[in-house]
């Protein structure tokens, strides 16, 4: 519904034949290995599996700090940064560092893949959603 609005948006920003709107698609996984660096810059947000599809592929993540990102990015590493919603500057910052130290970053995103393997399973999800499910029975006022 907003994509006329932001393809104008795009075009007042001059910046229309940089970015691009490719609407649903079944190719994520080779259009993400074409990228530098991956951006999320949402101001809400639930469980995004489109940040576990970037480590997948092996990229560094600049994102916004919001609903479930600090506990899927909750490692340590340089090729990952957490900044404040809203915080335009601080995202047009990270990613100019980011693409400064593009090989550092790249080398050390590398380690991503394997993370999402062992930490982000459908098993590992599963006990997860379990655990939670049990500490709120736990929490219910006894009648």
């Amino acid at each position: 519904p907003l994509e006329k609005k932001l393809k104008l948006f795009a075009t007042k920003l001059k910046v229309d034949t940089q970015a691009f709107f490719l609407g649903e698609r079944n190719d994520v996984p080779k259009l993400l290995k074409q990228m530098d660096v991956f951006v999320v810059s949402s101001l809400k947000e639930g469980f995004p599996y489109v940040i576990l599809e970037a480590m997948a592929a092996g990229l560094p993540i600049i994102s916004t700090k919001v609903g479930g990102i600090p506990e899927i990015l909750s490692f340590e590493s340089p090729a990952i940064k957490l900044v404040p919603a809203k915080d335009s500057q601080a995202l047009t910052d990270n990613i100019k560092i980011f693409l400064e130290n593009i090989n550092k970053v790249s080398a050390a995103a590398k380690t991503f893949p394997e993370i999402v393997d062992k930490q982000f399973t459908e098993k590992q999800m599963v006990e997860k959603i379990e655990q939670l499910y049990n500490s709120l029975k736990l929490k219910q006022p006894r009648t």
